[in-house]
């Protein structure tokens, strides 16, 4: 795989200013709408996808959604998946490793001759100065690949045979499987969301065997997947992110059935101080020592939480006039950078950049 550089405005190299905010520019004049939740630990670099703007377009082969690298000051640039036997390829999410190094997504192949053969989805890894590969996956099975450690020497994902009962959360280990990720016991499976910096912690939902339902969980080598404590009253919980010394889990939770997820409330769990409810959002993403928490109510509002200020909407936290700002899916090791999705004033959906205020 290989970067090339996109053709698009450059970046201003001028630092972001505290309480501004900016638009994650599209790596290409063809693919304007960009999506983007993967943030570096120092907050200058930024992975995601950026698709064509006729998204409902019935036209075959599917058009392409490319995966891009963006560094603050530079042109974004586009991440090719390697070469697959002449197959269309569309990326469709990625995530970035802590120090930035590392971008791991999933791409869907599709055939040119729609009968030729059923559209898989796969898991790749690309590394600065390394390239790009495909994580291992068995003939037939479809991958996908969600998180990566620090340096991007683990990546956390799904492996996806035809058999739906086979389906398992995975960790690749320097681009060999690793481990399985279990759910709960007497569930069916599990969805894993988040890796600790070092990879030896992962969280995620357990889900039993039909229905909506799940539960937050919390998995070590040596413990297996655990439940988040005192969640046990709510019928759905999930664990969307972890600290990355893996001590702080943060997530929803809401009772009833899926109708209701606009009542979730978004927790705060830790070893130190155990449970905290945050308010009704949805949690997810937390910096690296578990003092910032980020997320969205009712995925139309982007809001951040910290122990001294509480709850926020970011449109009182940030210069945003004209805005949208829907959510914040992810932030910096310091909490002082956050990346998230929402409009800007002319109406153009876009992934965008932000730093905090100084307090």
């Amino acid at each position: 795989m290989c970067l090339a550089a996109a053709t698009t405005q450059a970046q201003s190299p001028e630092p972001l200013a505290p309480g501004a905010i900016e638009a994650i520019r599209t790596p290409s004049e063809t693919h304007p709408r960009v999506y983007a939740a993967g943030l570096s630990a120092d907050g200058e670099r930024v992975a995601g996808v950026a698709n064509v703007d006729d998204l409902l377009s019935t036209d075959w082969p599917p058009a392409e959604s490319r995966p891009f690298l963006w560094t603050a000051g530079e042109p974004a640039q586009m991440v090719a998946a390697p070469d697959s036997l002449g197959l269309i390829r569309a990326g469709t999410e990625t995530a970035l490793s802590a120090d930035g190094s590392v971008v791991v997504g999933s791409v869907l192949l599709v055939n040119p001759d729609p009968l030729a053969g059923p559209m898989r989805m796969r898991a790749f890894r690309w590394s600065e100065g390394g390239g790009s590969s495909w994580l291992p996956t068995p003939e037939a099975a479809q991958s996908y690949a969600r998180a990566a450690s620090g340096d991007g020497s683990v990546v956390l994902g799904r492996i996806a045979p035809r058999s739906p009962e086979a389906s398992r959360e995975v960790l690749w280990r320097d681009g060999r499987e690793a481990a399985t990720i279990p759910p709960l016991e007497g569930h069916a499976r599990a969805v894993a969301r988040d890796l600790s910096r070092d990879g030896s912690v992962v969280v995620g939902a357990s889900l039993p065997t039909g229905g909506f339902d799940r539960a937050a969980f919390r998995w070590t080598a040596e413990t297996g997947s655990v439940p988040i404590p005192g969640l046990e009253g709510f019928s759905t919980s999930e664990a969307n992110a972890v600290s990355a010394d893996g001590r702080v889990v943060v997530g929803y939770a809401y009772d009833g059935s899926l109708a209701n997820i606009s009542e979730a409330v978004a927790f705060r769990w830790s070893e130190k101080d155990g449970l905290t409810f945050l308010g009704e959002w949805i949690a997810r993403d937390v910096s690296a020592d578990g003092s910032t928490v980020v997320g969205s109510y009712q995925t139309a509002l982007a809001v951040v939480w910290t122990p001294e200020a509480g709850v926020r909407f970011a449109r009182d936290v940030f210069d945003a006039d004209g805005w949208w700002l829907m959510s914040i899916d992810a932030v910096s090791a310091d909490g002082l950078f956050v990346l998230g999705g929402g409009e800007t004033p002319d109406g153009t959906e876009t992934a965008w950049r932000g730093r905090m205020p100084a307090e």
